[in-house]
């Protein structure tokens, strides 16, 4: 099947509601990726010898780990920076950028509440392999959002 006429593969959406204000919930999801990401759990390149992520904060900025030699491992692009509205990237952690799929991150403050929507994007890009990675995201970003939440609720 060719690439123009590959079924179109619905987005993984993800929603968490955390007690911060929108600016906080921004910096934490952004600043403080490192706090919450689950490198420990199977979410790295490097597996066991991943020590750190980060996101350089600014577009074009990199998202990345490093491991405990001191190698960073690209996972992403900022594409597009707002904060403490929205952030998007490029995705593509152990595979080539052309494999790219995108991730959109919006804050929407609620009172003293923030709630913090993803849409992971572009599936086709990966071709046969397309559903099976979607389906592993959809579980991969439940758990990994859990992890934010619960830091934000520190």
């Amino acid at each position: 099947m060719s690439e123009s006429s590959s079924p179109t593969l619905a987005p993984v959406l993800k929603q968490v509601v955390v007690p911060l204000s929108g600016a906080d919930a921004f910096e934490l999801f952004t600043a403080g990726i490192a706090t919450w990401w689950p490198l420990d759990k199977g979410h790295s390149i490097s597996e066991e010898h991943s020590v750190s992520c980060a996101i350089e904060g600014r577009v074009g900025g990199r998202i990345f780990e490093t491991d405990d030699e001191g190698d960073e491992h690209l996972w992403g692009t900022v594409l597009d920076w707002d904060p403490p509205l929205s952030l998007t990237f490029t995705w593509h952690p152990g595979r080539e950028a052309s494999t790219a799929q995108q991730i959109q991150v919006r804050f929407e403050a609620l009172g003293e509440e923030t709630s913090v929507e993803l849409e992971h994007t572009g599936w086709e890009v990966l071709a046969e392999r397309a559903e099976e990675i979607r389906t592993s995201y959809d579980t991969g970003w439940e758990f990994t959002l859990g992890r934010y939440r619960a830091r934000a609720g520190q």
